[in-house]
């Protein structure tokens, strides 16, 4: 078995697992290596953010970048986009409130599929496009 992770600006991270899988030892690699790793295997680096994802993004900004799945920081995460810091442990107890967050077809992170061929052969993959708002502050 071989996996990648964190692929960046490569569009087909299965075909990419497959070549570590068939040219190297089984092992995963991750980040920038597997970038690095699919780009000498003849892969394709490129711009992989759509239009769309950038006019979502602006409308999530412009909207104090709610909903979003920060908690126990500061500054408020309700009202704010961050950068975002580790609140007291005082805080914490303060803002602690149970939430009723709903995990179904259209609100999940992650999708993983393991297919079994005819002859056999095992194979998997992972996609995730991340939860729609949860977005790292650079």
């Amino acid at each position: 078995m071989a996996a990648v992770a964190q692929l960046r600006r490569v569009r087909d991270a299965t075909r990419v697992a497959w070549a570590v899988m068939n040219h190297t030892q089984p092992t995963m690699i991750v980040g920038e290596q597997a970038t690095r790793f699919a780009l000498q295997m003849g892969f394709k680096e490129e711009n992989l953010t759509a239009p769309a994802s950038l006019l979502m993004m602006d409308v999530w900004r412009r909207n104090s970048c709610q909903p979003n799945f920060w908690k126990k920081v500061n500054p408020d995460p309700t009202k704010s986009c961050g950068p975002y810091q580790p609140a007291s442990a005082k805080e914490n107890l303060e803002k602690m409130v149970l939430s009723n967050r709903i995990i179904d077809r259209f609100h999940h992170d992650t999708i993983g599929m393991v297919v079994i061929d005819d002859s056999g052969e095992v194979s998997d993959g992972t996609s995730t496009n991340g939860a729609r708002y949860k977005h790292r502050n650079e």
